[in-house]
């Protein structure tokens, strides 16, 4: 990167140079990338870019090219730090408290197959966070191949987050149809 106090009339001639150069070398149309390139080393040539600073200069080119070629998808542009520099890391994050699932499993507290039938027995609805997460997709996956599965609420109690609505969306699929009834007209467990 050039430093602003270097940045003269010869700093500014070697950035058209290069910069003409590769429009003349890489550009999808060759014939319009060399035109590009000849205009900016006219204009180099007439003295139009001298005393610019780095970002004026920027602007005058972009100009210059979209007077030939408007192509959105080209240009020089101005960017006040040094882009091959790393950036400084990210600030470190701060600890997060570790969940503990409990003696009911985030509330999960019963899960059990019979045949091809699944029960799911929820005693509450607590915290939505990445544990009670792994926990019911762990159930859930038990639970892929049967045909049916029982959720029982009846002694689910509604905590400040509820995590009902992950559930929810975990089980519903568009090829499985919903039954809500009393789970002791289906299931004695």
């Amino acid at each position: 990167m050039v430093q602003a106090a270097e940045f003269d009339d010869g700093a500014r001639t070697k950035l058209i140079e290069e910069y003409a150069q590769k429009l003349q070398d890489t550009y999808v149309f060759p014939a319009k990338g060399k035109l590009l390139a000849d205009s900016l080393r006219s204009h180099l040539k007439h003295g139009d870019y001298a005393g610019l600073e780095e970002k004026a200069l920027a602007e005058q080119v972009q100009k210059d090219l979209d007077a030939i070629v408007p192509d959105q998808h080209n240009g020089l542009v101005y960017v006040e730090f040094d882009a091959l520099e790393e950036p400084p890391p990210p600030p470190p994050k701060p600890a997060v408290p570790v969940a503990r699932p409990g003696p009911d499993n985030f509330g999960l507290a019963k899960f059990e197959m019979k045949g091809k039938v699944a029960y799911l027995q929820v005693s509450r609805f607590g915290p939505v966070d990445a544990f009670a997460t792994e926990a019911l997709a762990k159930v859930m996956s038990q639970a892929a191949d049967s045909q049916a599965m029982i959720v029982d609420l009846r002694d689910g109690r509604v905590g400040p987050q509820w995590q009902g609505h992950r559930f929810i969306h975990h089980h519903h699929q568009a090829d499985r149809a919903t039954l809500w009834q009393p789970a002791s007209a289906i299931y004695s467990g």
